[in-house]
């Protein structure tokens, strides 16, 4: 049982969705749920397992998932007929561990800019793969702690989890492959897709996705050329204005100084 609300959860996270662990620490008089008894609650309100059934499970759930934007973990110590109304009595107490899911990073090219980019990431929250089918690039020793898939775009899909976590970048050996990679992931559920290129590479690719059958809107969300414009051309700057425009999005901030922003009026502490 416990093994299955674990696989349940580790499921759920795969798939870019938070999750929380109910664990009953302890209980007294004729409290449901014995002590250890695990529960699984998602962002999505499917559950695994049970941390008693009736009142406290269902005041309990209703907690984790309104404390899920935050993800505090939280103790939890019930008098089950005095707090709750149950007519059980008892008590029960136990703690809940929220578990956010880290960003999925899928990169389409195992080149130097990509490899910079692993470099950056190496102490971040993005859980990366990389996608290239030139397999000998699997052993480059920047890869050796990220997922590593030497298979072409097309079929490299079928092992990706699409989700509203997903971040894709799009940096292969070719102008071809890389419109490839694209056509793969358009229409599919993803929170960023953009990728390498000059201002007429980006026309020529979009052109051809869109006489290949992709709609405008789908082709309008590519960040393409991808970056913030600060890099000198060298990958290590390139990978750096690719890290910050991934940010940016996920972060869901404004590309502004913060100097800038210290000095603006409106943002000045009023004096007493």
């Amino acid at each position: 049982m416990d093994r299955d609300i674990l696989q349940f959860m580790d499921d759920k996270l795969g798939q870019g969705k938070s999750c929380a662990l109910i664990i009953v620490q302890q209980k007294a008089g004729s409290a449901p749920g014995e002590e250890g008894t695990l529960m699984a609650v998602c962002e999505d309100q499917t559950t695994s397992g049970t941390c008693g059934g009736g009142t406290i499970e269902k005041v309990l759930t209703g907690r984790v998932l309104e404390g899920m934007s935050t993800a505090i973990n939280f103790s939890f110590n019930y008098n089950l007929a005095d707090d709750l109304g149950m007519a059980c009595g008892g008590t029960s107490a136990g703690y809940v561990r929220y578990f956010t899911a880290g960003t999925e990073l899928v990169i389409f090219g195992a080149g130097h800019c990509s490899q910079a980019l692993v470099r950056l990431l190496q102490h971040m929250r993005f859980h990366v793969t990389v996608v290239d089918d030139r397999a000998e690039f699997a052993q480059e020793e920047v890869f050796a702690g990220v997922r590593f898939l030497a298979l072409p775009p097309a079929q490299a899909v079928k092992e990706i989890k699409f989700s509203a976590n997903l971040y894709i970048v799009v940096a292969t050996w070719g102008h071809h492959l890389d419109t490839v990679a694209y056509s793969a992931c358009l229409g599919r559920e993803y929170a960023f897709l953009g990728g390498l290129g000059s201002a007429k590479k980006a026309a020529s690719v979009k052109e051809t996705l869109l006489n290949q059958g992709h709609s405008q809107s789908e082709i309008a969300g590519l960040h393409l050329p991808i970056g913030v414009d600060l890099a000198d051309g060298t990958p290590e700057e390139i990978a750096v204005s690719i890290l910050a425009e991934l940010l940016l999005v996920k972060n869901k901030k404004e590309l502004k100084l913060k100097n800038n922003a210290a000095q603006d009026p409106t943002n000045s502490p009023t004096l007493a």
